[in-house]
C-alpha cells in the first residue's frame, strides 16, 4: 500500500510522515536530506505524486518506507517495472544501507541478479513449499561441479558429457559435470572438431542452478 499522497508535492509526504512517527523536522532534516540526495528525488520533490513516473514514484515510496530509520525493511518485487539506471541505483541504495546503517532487508522477488547482488541469505520456495534456507554460497556449493561452457558457434554439438542449455544469438551454451568430464577432456574432445580458442568455461550463477532445478 502507498505511503504517499496522490494530490500533495511528495514533499508534503515526507513531512506529514514525520509528523505521524514523531520526528521532529530539525532532527529528521540530516536523513530526510541524505535520503533525498542519494535517491535522487530532489527535482521532483514539489510534483504531485500523481505527475510522476514509476521509477520516481519507486523512489519516493523507498525514502517514505525509510524516513523513520527502521532496523527491518520488507521489500515486495521493489524493481518491478523500473527502468534499467532506476534498479541500479535503487539496488546500490539497499546495498549501501545494509553495510553503512546495519538494516535487515527482507525482499521478495523474481529477479534472481538482485539475490545475488545484494543478498547473503535466502529462502527459496518451490510450489509453495521451502526447499532452502540459508547462505547462498552454501546453496551454489553444492552444485559446484556443474560449469558451463559457452562456445561461439550455432551448430549443434552432439559430445558425451555436454547437455544443451541454451542458444544465443551468435553462440551456443552448455552444461557439463567436470567429476565426468574434466575440463582437460572437454577441451580434447572439441578440438578434434577444430573448436580452440572461442569458447568461456564458467561456474553457474544462481539463476542457472534454479533453471536446470526446474529444468
Amino acid at each position: 500500500k502507498s505511503q504517499l499522497w496522490w494530490e500533495l508535492p511528495l514533499i508534503d509526504s515526507f513531512t506529514f510522515l514525520q509528523k505521524i512517527y514523531g520526528i521532529k523536522a530539525t532532527d529528521g532534516k540530516a536523513w530526510l536530506d541524505r535520503l533525498i540526495n542519494t535517491l535522487h528525488i530532489s527535482e521532483f520533490l514539489q510534483q504531485p505524486v500523481r505527475e510522476l513516473s514509476l521509477g520516481q514514484r519507486m523512489r519516493g515510496e523507498l525514502a517514505a518506507a525509510l524516513i523513520h530509520q527502521p532496523e527491518l525493511l520488507i521489500l515486495d518485487e521493489a524493481t518491478l517495472g523500473l527502468d534499467v539506471q532506476t534498479k541500479n541505483d535503487l539496488l546500490n541504495f539497499l546495498g549501501m544501507l545494509n553495510r553503512t546503517e546495519q538494516l535487515t532487508i527482507m525482499m521478495t522477488t523474481h529477479d534472481l541478479r538482485e539475490v545475488e547482488r545484494i543478498a547473503n541469505r535466502m529462502i527459496l520456495l518451490q510450489d509453495g513449499s521451502q526447499v532452502f534456507s540459508g547462505k547462498i554460497d552454501d546453496f551454489l556449493k553444492n552444485y559446484e561441479h556443474l560449469k558451463k561452457v559457452e562456445i561461439q558457434t550455432t551448430q549443434n554439438i552432439l559430445l558425451a558429457g555436454l547437455t544443451f542449455y541454451q542458444q544465443n544469438n551468435e553462440s551456443t551454451v552448455y552444461i557439463f559435470d567436470d567429476k565426468k568430464l574434466t575440463i582437460d577432456d572437454l577441451n580434447q574432445e572439441l578440438a578434434k572438431i577444430d573448436i580452440y580458442d572461442n569458447k568461456a568455461i564458467n561456474a553457474l550463477d544462481l539463476s542457472d542452478v534454479l533453471t536446470i532445478m526446474n529444468g
